[in-house]
């Protein structure tokens, strides 16, 4: 998994180191970089709004074959497949194809946050692998969960580093521009949130600055953000398809998804977790026009009035052919 991280990281990072040659802002230079990503993946965002209205048109045929032969499941299954192949309507279109197309975006992407040196400041890699020994030599252990957070480290701990590493200082120089732009509003973006029952602890054992406490803005900012997309996409279905109010697990994956993220915030650097703000109000913005521009029942009506052409196009050409075989 390591080794294709890596390799789809490379064309990512050098639009990234190109987008931060022209800014100078690590920040702005990942928030376009997903910006392209979100336009990239628009038309499959798209597929699967088409593709979610479909499945809301189709609901009451299906509802109606689960009727008729109420308790047989393959049977039922056979019709509900016949039906979506007659209609052409691919559920995998509005589940789980548009997340596997995004996988190896996502993968690239994390390769790019989690390398640095390597992917954005061009770093050879006998520089990165001295700075890394470097790491040994203070101590600092890297086990199987660091490893992939190394870069990371070497720039939280570069202070340290720079004093008993012989570095050109063009690379110093380098590096400690780079860090500052790894900075937002006091918050130090190697470092990872934690929780704040663990404060106490952490500081008395040196593990953690007092004003490391900033980072806790980082899992707030990515609930709020995450639940904005959520809680819109709800009561747009909601508002679609009164029925899914009656299953409990559709409220529960709304608030799921955002859980989740938070979860995740405390488990990576505050960089990573800032690009998942970053994305989750992208995606929240995405989510607001393809509602307006896209909305199911738009989607619905064009849906009907393409079949209602089909429909009587066949009904014009079959009362032609009948005619011509009565001549």
């Amino acid at each position: 998994m390591a080794n294709i991280r890596e390799i789809l990281a490379i064309p990512f990072g050098w639009i990234l180191s190109f987008f931060y040659m022209l800014t100078g802002n690590y920040l702005l230079s990942l928030f376009i970089l997903t910006l392209i990503f979100k336009v990239v993946m628009l038309p499959s965002s798209i597929k699967q709004q088409k593709g979610s209205a479909k499945q809301v048109r189709l609901q009451a045929k299906t509802k109606k074959i689960q009727e008729m032969y109420k308790g047989d499941s393959k049977r039922i299954q056979e019709e509900t497949t016949a039906l979506y192949r007659r209609e052409g309507f691919n559920p995998m279109s509005s589940g789980c194809a548009p997340l596997l197309i995004q996988m190896p975006v996502m993968l690239g992407l994390y390769g790019v946050i989690y390398s640095p040196l390597t992917h954005v400041l061009r770093m050879a890699p006998a520089t990165i692998q001295r700075l890394v020994d470097g790491l040994h030599t203070l101590n600092i252990d890297l086990g199987s969960r660091l490893q992939l957070q190394q870069q990371i480290v070497i720039l939280d701990k570069f202070g340290e580093l720079k004093n008993i590493i012989e570095l050109a200082p063009s690379i110093v120089a380098e590096v400690e521009r780079f860090i500052t732009a790894f900075n937002l509003w006091g918050m130090n973006l190697t470092k990872t949130p934690s929780y704040p029952w663990q404060w106490s602890a952490m500081i008395e054992e040196g593990l953690m600055d007092p004003q490391d406490k900033i980072l806790l803005l980082i899992p707030i900012l990515s609930l709020v953000t995450s639940m904005m997309s959520a809680v819109f996409m709800y009561i747009k279905q909601l508002q679609t398809n009164p029925e899914a109010a009656k299953n409990p697990a559709t409220g529960c994956m709304t608030l799921f998804s955002p859980l989740l993220s938070v979860y995740f915030t405390f488990l990576f650097p505050a960089g990573v977790g800032m690009y998942w703000i970053m994305s989750n109000v992208l995606a929240f913005v995405q989510t607001v026009i393809l509602s307006l521009t896209h909305s199911p029942k738009k989607i619905i009506a064009e849906i009907m009035i393409e079949e209602t052409i089909e429909r009587r196009s066949r009904e014009k050409s079959l009362k032609i052919t009948k005619e011509y075989l009565n001549q």
